[in-house]
């Protein structure tokens, strides 16, 4: 039987008492009716809104407040200028009417009807207020203030673009490389205050699925009015109003006015000595719910690295030879302001080709003697890609659809070569041509002092395409905040790939190769099968809410590796690069294989949260998110004549991604004092070693790297626990350990 340490036995008690406790205590409130208010044109909020209650004679009533800060317990994440109303309402039916204005709109009346209320529903959302600029004359003006870098609002760090000085002609990537506390990778990878952004978005919405190097590298600084960063649900999550999932990290480049609407385009263009180019174009067409994006770039340019970005600027690590690049991409996404209906998609290809050679000589340090090695090596690498994914959404009577589709294909084609000897005394002089001449008309001392010379030669042809596709169903449930939902996907890749690989090594001051090989692997069927299906059931009631859900996964691989080994034909094998009649004699069963893995997985989990402010204004929040599971792969794997079925049924047990959690937050901006979390996270996790890893073969294709299986390993099972504080914007962690076995 599995048995699990004693605190973590603990904790689960712990977890699941303080629930339960919370739960007892859960009391009947009244309804809730929230509404925004925004302004026609550009779908923006109204923060200086103001609300009266009308009541049956006309007269006003009561006024309502009008949220301008966040709250990060209720909202999800914040959307610039933040303008929301709240306020509580008989469980009954009744009809409200109020009136709403802003200076410098025209105010309207609006009437709002509640029926039906349901026995647990607890919120209701009045459909966004809309208001019409109003005719004005504008008169000049001089405005002198101060420029803030960045504050806070509520959970919400907001950077002001403006604030920021920055060469003409700077991309985001400038402006966000300056942000404080952020960090910037080569690779497009943002941290703030060390913690990884999952999502980078604009004006609050994807731009080319994720790609970040392709928004920083092509949207202007100057076009850019705040950078926000919080914590929010993914697109897919708010569409299908399952708010309950945890919320990610997210930085939110919104635009200026004047270029959210309209055209926008930059372009430049450039020439240099040793024939070096560059171009880059993007135009990108805005309007209140459709974009329209384009964008392309083209250069010679082989070191793409900047100063001041994390890691980049190292000499020693400077790129030899030249790269060509190439890249064009079209976005679109469509949504209409009342978020029942939206469309997305893009395409891109993406272009590079890479001549590069290396010189190195070398010194090793030894208690017996020193020895030297002199190496030469050239490389030229080649691909494409082409990728594309689109995906819409529809929603209409509580019911909420969403499908997408995508598919790649890529072309690689690699060419390597290197030339090394080692000596046992300093030489001088020894170029490529000398290292190859060594044997042939090397000089005696030479000779005497070498101790082997290695030449390889690698070509590789990879071609590589996949298709996926998915659908999510869900229904919210009338007169309660529950869901159901149903969903789907399926994904196929194949791949065919084909290497050449050559080998010879020299001992001491014979010219007859020690090793001699040449290889030829081919490899194909290569392929993946994946369908995923999973139901659930999403329910809240107060400040409690969870989640049962059942997920099934059916996986099915085939590949098959043929390696031949050329020198078998000795003198008979050919030119390099070219297969030899008889080469299917030449097969090497030991380093060939077939291979099919077959996987069914089925997994239940439970999730469980309290959320709410506690007598004191302060909020706790509560998460225990445990599932169990049962994954059984069977493997039927041929090589050598022989055949090694691998089969196994492992349970599983995990607390997702850190999923059980204690939260506590005081202070904040109402508070007038600052904003503070103390957070325990707890996580389980297990873990299952690949079946290939479990077969008892020696693989020896390449007589330097050897590997070999271990029929003996078993699952591993990680723990992890953290606690961590933050103070506004400093965050660090208590503590952090984890043990694995």
């Amino acid at each position: 039987m599995k048995t699990y340490p004693l605190h973590t036995a603990r904790l689960f008690i712990l977890l699941i008492v303080s629930l339960v406790a919370v739960m007892a205590f859960a009391e009947e409130k009244p309804l809730t009716l929230y509404g925004r208010i925004k302004e026609s044109v550009f779908k923006n909020d109204l923060p200086e809104a103001w609300v009266y209650t009308i009541d049956e004679n006309g007269n006003r009533k009561d006024s309502l407040t009008v949220w301008n800060k966040s709250n990060s317990m209720f909202s999800d994440g914040v959307i610039n200028d933040f303008a929301r109303i709240s306020f509580l309402v008989e469980r009954k039916d009744s009809v409200y009417v109020f009136e709403v204005g802003c200076e410098g709109y025209t105010p309207r009346t609006v009437v709002y009807k509640v029926e039906n209320v349901g026995d647990r529903e607890d919120t209701r959302n009045i459909p966004d207020i809309y208001l019409d600029r109003a005719p004005h004359k504008l008169r000049e003006v001089e405005v002198t203030a101060s420029k803030i870098k960045f504050y806070h609002r509520g959970d919400t760090i907001v950077y002001n673009a403006d604030a920021f000085q920055l060469a003409d002609g700077s991309m985001l990537d400038a402006l966000i490389s300056q942000l404080p506390g952020v960090e910037l990778s080569d690779n497009g990878r943002i941290t703030v205050n060390g913690e990884f952004v999952e999502s980078l978005l604009l004006n609050g919405k994807h731009f080319f699925d994720g790609n970040n190097n392709i928004m920083l590298q092509n949207i202007g600084a100057y076009t850019v009015k705040n950078v926000e960063v919080y914590r929010g649900h993914s697109l897919m999550e708010k569409f299908h109003d399952n708010l309950n999932a945890p919320k990610r990290l997210t930085m939110d480049v919104k635009l200026k006015k004047e270029y959210s609407i309209g055209w926008i385009a930059n372009a430049q263009a450039g020439y240099g000595t040793e024939s070096r180019f560059m171009g880059r174009l993007f135009s990108a067409w805005f309007t209140s719910s459709t974009e329209v994006v384009f964008l392309g770039n083209i250069n010679n340019l082989n070191d793409n690295r900047e100063p001041g970005k994390n890691s980049s600027w190292t000499p020693e690590q400077m790129p030899s030879g030249t790269r060509r690049y190439q890249l064009a991409g079209l976005n679109y996404q469509h949504r209409v302001p009342s978020g029942n209906r939206f469309a997305r998609g893009n395409i891109t290809y993406e272009g590079n080709r890479l001549n590069s050679s290396t010189v190195t000589d070398r010194t090793n340090f030894f208690s017996t003697g020193n020895t030297y090695d002199y190496s030469s090596a050239g490389d030229r690498y080649k691909d494409f890609k082409v990728r594309t994914n689109h995906s819409f959404g529809r929603k209409f009577n509580g019911v909420s659809i969403s499908a997408d589709v995508a598919g790649s294909y890529s072309r690689t084609d690699n060419t390597s070569s290197s030339l090394s000897a080692t000596f046992d005394s300093e030489q001088s002089g020894m170029s490529l041509q000398a290292l190859e001449a060594v044997y042939a008309t090397g000089l005696s001392e030479q000779l005497s002092s070498i101790i082997n010379r290695s030449r390889q030669l690698n070509n590789g042809l990879n071609k590589a395409g996949s298709v996926n596709g998915g659908a999510m169903l869900s229904y919210k449930i009338p007169q309660s905040p529950d869901r159901i939902y149903a969903q789907m996907a399926v994904s196929y890749s194949s791949r065919k790939s084909e290497a050449w690989h050559d080998i010879n090594v020299n001992y001491s001051d014979n010219s007859i190769a020690g090793i001699r090989q040449r290889n030829y692997t081919y490899g194909s069927p290569d392929s993946d099968f994946t369908l995923r299906a999973g139901t659930g059931y999403n329910w809240r009631k107060g400040m409690l809410s969870g989640a049962v859900k059942y997920d099934y996964n059916f996986h099915n691989r085939d590949r098959d590796s043929y390696m031949y080994a050329l020198e078998r034909l000795g003198d008979d094998m050919g030119v390099y690069g070219e297969l030899p009649a008889g080469y299917q004699s030449c097969l090497d069963a030991g380093n060939s294989y077939t291979s099919r893995l077959c996987e069914n997985k089925h997994t239940l989990s439970l999730e469980l949260m309290y959320l709410g402010k506690l007598s004191n204004g302060n909020s706790l929040q509560i998460r225990f998110e445990p599932n169990v599971g049962v994954l059984h792969s069977n493997l039927h794997y041929f090589s050598d004549n022989k055949a090694y079925p691998v089969s196994r049924t492992s349970a599983l047990f995990s607390i997702a991604d850190l999923g059980g959690s204690i939260r506590y937050q005081w202070g904040g901006p109402a508070k007038k004092s600052a904003m503070q979390i103390l957070t325990l996270k707890y996580g389980l996790d297990t873990g299952t070693p690949d079946l290939l890893h479990l077969v008892d073969v020696t693989n020896t294709s390449d007589p330097l790297n050897i590997s070999v299986g271990n029929p003996d390993l078993k699952n591993s099972h990680t723990y992890k626990m953290g606690l961590f504080y933050i103070n506004d914007s400093v965050k660090f962690e208590v503590f952090q350990p984890w043990l694995s076995r």
